[in-house]
């Protein structure tokens, strides 16, 4: 190779200097001809597993069935990474990693079945043919290597459009009328927000991939006889659509087993470089929208055009998994990443902390230094709502730690729900707030989720868990007794009105009636917290704490955990508008103007938590795999996220959402 093309710099220099990314192409076709023999070796021993995986015992099964995920995620991962910037390195880096993927799926399955793989057995029978074998491998590795050091300095840049269009790149596309009229229909159809504005749905390329023949990928799907009755086709170019029925159950797990059998044949067949979603067509196409674009081959069959034998109506996208934004994730975060992370928590430990360590402060100072005042008024905080009756700083330390265990627990609850799934979650930053500690820790997926039903499972794990630790605390110091001679104090309307009941409790009179005089001595601050603050255990006020914190990311606004919730409860148009609501709502109280009593500061905390999951959410914008099987009322998945839903919306309403003074005398 070097010597053909230093012959053809001697004939043709400047014809040599002009295609620089000659060499880079031909080292890009060695590594992509590795990496295809890796995956086609991924292949058969997932053909071999199969076969076998049924007569293990349960432990093994599964340990194969992780190792054969493992390795098919990293066969995916480097079609992802080789999308991203198509090169002879990153076509290299996809080949080692499926490689070493590969190594330990043979040694899962030697384990698994007790028998050496058929690379074992072969190199046991010969000593001198095994050492020949790896000589050969390293002459090849050298090889492949000697080509990459050579094009290092020519690389190929390609200009692919994002994966992901905003509305001005959109614009920029050139659509014909028709085309964008279909694809808005179809988005409308399966509920706004589902799928995401992708450069595939237009058309247009994102990745040097090609996508196959429709004719070649129909033969493939196999549809003919199974649950799944098409109608339509939409030919996206780069994404096909496959439009019908299907037969399935509400909770019956109908949909995700055709899925799985439709995703397996498309494998087998195109190596992985497909991935296809079940959506369920929810909604008819909006009068407004079908006016607008009138002009397409979009056949609106409504959400309750049923087939034979109560079919739903669905639609089977079929991707190029190269063109998706999946995300991926290799080896550890950058350390940049990790500092960020490291940050948010201190400064998190540091806002749990907050009332111990102002009572430690305060007790190391002299005596001489403090005002003549009692420490009641020296300590009241208007942004927290209390003070202290004494600066035992160990005694406030409960505080922090039922706020830090609540966090742990969330984030414990989470990931023994994804493991159910086999989904690996990457957790993100800590989310600090001086009045509620902590509000949370941003989170996602790594890949994409199977089904709606793991993101919920998901989900309602890791809030059950944060406010179970919540509840504990709260019984706790429930149960402590009198709190009278303990160091805290606080406003009743830092607690949820129903504690508030159940400790014979209630919010005070609407301070907005009262007339407060003000004169030289203080008496204002005297009169706010002579009558206005009860004593309170730290072990409950830090549950208190906590469970608010859990139900402001309960809150129905997009990124929240509260929003995938309600979303599988009540479908994406009602959670939508109720996003909306939420939003205002917490815009007009982080102002100042929802009333003199509403939490002002809890207000832009939630706002803050918005908009930090929302951007967190977006680098994984896709929805899941299966979204079909969403009509589960009577389960109690279903229950158990409406209930979750009702609890935050108790504890935050009144007092803190809603100004105190409506709710009457009665409260």
């Amino acid at each position: 190779r070097r010597r053909t093309a230093r012959r053809a710099q001697a004939s043709d220099p400047q014809s040599a200097r002009e295609d620089p990314g000659s060499l880079e192409e031909e080292a890009s076709a060695l590594w992509r001809r590795a990496y295809e023999v890796e995956r086609q070796r991924l292949l058969e021993m997932q053909t071999l597993l199969d076969g076998e995986l049924p007569s293990l015992d349960k432990s093994k099964r599964k340990g194969g069935a992780r190792s054969l995920a493992a390795a098919a995620s990293a066969a995916a991962a480097g079609a992802a990474m080789v999308a991203v910037q198509p090169s002879s390195a990153s076509w290299r880096r996809a080949y080692e990693a499926l490689r070493d993927a590969n190594v330990k799926l043979e040694r899962a399955r030697a384990a698994a079945t007790g028998r050496a793989s058929e690379a074992a057995v072969a190199s046991d029978g010969s000593g001198e043919q095994r050492a020949r074998d790896e000589r050969d491998a390293r002459v090849a590795e050298a090889t492949l290597q000697s080509a990459l050091r050579e094009v290092s300095g020519a690389r190929v840049v390609k200009d692919y459009r994002s994966k992901l269009l905003s509305l001005t790149e959109l614009q920029d596309i050139g659509l014909d009328s028709e085309k964008l009229a279909e694809v808005s229909k179809l988005r409308e159809a399966v509920g706004p927000g589902t799928m995401p504005l992708l450069a595939a749905l237009f058309g247009e390329p994102t990745s040097e991939d090609k996508m196959p023949a429709l004719s070649d990928v129909q033969l493939t799907l196999g549809l003919a006889g199974s649950a799944f009755r098409p109608r339509t086709t939409l030919d996206l170019r780069r994404c096909y659509v496959v439009r019908g029925f299907l037969r399935a159950a509400a909770g019956s797990q109908a949909a995700g087993q055709f899925l799985q059998q439709v995703q397996a044949r498309l494998d087998r067949r195109f190596s992985g470089s497909l991935v296809t979603f079940l959506q369920r067509e929810r909604y008819a196409v909006s009068p407004a929208l079908a006016s607008v674009a009138a002009k397409s081959g979009f056949e609106d069959v409504g959400p309750g055009s049923d087939g034979e034998g109560g079919a739903g109506a669905a639609a089977l996208f079929i991707f190029l998994r190269s063109d998706l934004p999946i995300p991926q994730y290799y080896g550890k975060p950058g350390p940049f990443r990790r500092i960020l992370v490291g940050f948010s928590l201190v400064v998190s430990v540091v806002f749990c902390n907050t009332v111990a360590l102002a009572a430690r402060v305060l007790q190391d100072q002299p005596s001489e230094l403090l005002p003549r005042m009692p420490i009641q008024e020296v300590t009241y905080s208007p942004a927290f709502g209390t003070a202290l009756s004494s600066l035992d700083s160990l005694a406030l330390l409960p505080i922090g730690l039922v706020l830090l265990l609540t966090l742990a627990a969330q984030e414990a609850g989470r990931q023994a729900a994804a493991a159910r799934y086999d989904v690996e979650l990457r957790s993100g930053f800590f989310l600090p707030w001086p009045t509620l500690g902590c509000l949370g820790r941003t989170w996602g997926p790594e890949g994409l989720l199977p089904s709606r039903a793991a993101e919920l499972d998901i989900v309602a794990a890791g809030r059950l868990a944060g406010i179970a630790v919540a509840l504990l605390a709260i019984i706790a110091g429930l149960l402590r007794g009198d709190a009278s001679q303990g160091p805290l104090l606080c406003e009743p309307t830092r607690l949820p009105l129903a504690l508030l009941l159940l400790m014979g409790r209630s919010f005070p009179a609407d301070k907005s009636l009262d007339v407060i005089g003000l004169d030289s001595d203080g008496a204002a601050v005297a009169a706010a917290t002579s009558g206005g603050l009860m004593p309170v255990d730290p072990l409950l006020f830090g549950g208190a704490l906590a469970l608010t914190a859990q139900a402001v990311g309960l809150l129905p606004m997009g990124g929240l955990d509260g929003y995938t919730l309600l979303r599988g409860v009540a479908g994406p148009k009602v959670a939508r508008g109720l996003e909306l609501v939420t939003a205002v709502l917490l815009t007009v109280g982080a102002l100042g103007r929802l009333g003199p009593n509403a939490d002002a500061s809890l207000c832009a905390g939630a706002l803050l938590a918005w908009a930090a999951s929302a951007a967190a959410a977006g680098a994984a914008p896709m929805p899941p795999r299966e979204d079909f099987d969403d009509a589960t009322l009577h389960q109690p998945r279903t229950w158990l996220c409406a209930a979750l839903l009702a609890g935050a919306a108790a504890v935050l309403l009144p007092g803190r959402l809603t100004p105190y003074g409506v709710l009457g005398p009665n409260f």
